[in-house]
């Protein structure tokens, strides 16, 4: 093999490393499927620090209590369509709780990052 052919191939080895590397380290993302009917199900979730959660709700009910979604510490609301599955990415999250409530702050849950 020619030296520039086997250097080519070493930095090309190296660069599938550092790759391979990177997508290692990356958090994993753990998805949480939510029913919204006469509340949240499930209203309590359980969280590693540094996680993300990939929520997936679907809302099963028509009432206008339960047509959002917010989640005051951070900054996020979303629009719930009666019927339609909605899927919220939260970010990596760090210890402590999360709360989360509808629109008209009677429906409630929470996360809990430990």
């Amino acid at each position: 093999m020619r030296r520039s052919t086997m250097f080519k191939a070493v930095a090309l080895l190296g660069c599938l490393a550092l790759a391979e590397g990177s997508f290692a380290s990356e958090p994993r993302v753990r998805e949480v499927e939510i029913t919204v009917q006469k509340g949240y199900h499930p209203n309590r979730i359980q969280a590693a620090v540094g996680e993300r959660l990939r929520l997936k709700i679907t809302r099963r009910e028509a009432g206008s209590c339960t047509k959002e979604i917010v989640f005051p510490t951070l900054n996020l609301r979303r629009e719930l369509p009666t019927g339609e599955l909605v899927v919220i990415d939260l970010p990596a999250l760090a210890a402590g709780e999360v709360p989360f409530h509808c629109g008209m702050k009677m429906t409630k849950g929470l996360i809990t990052v430990k």
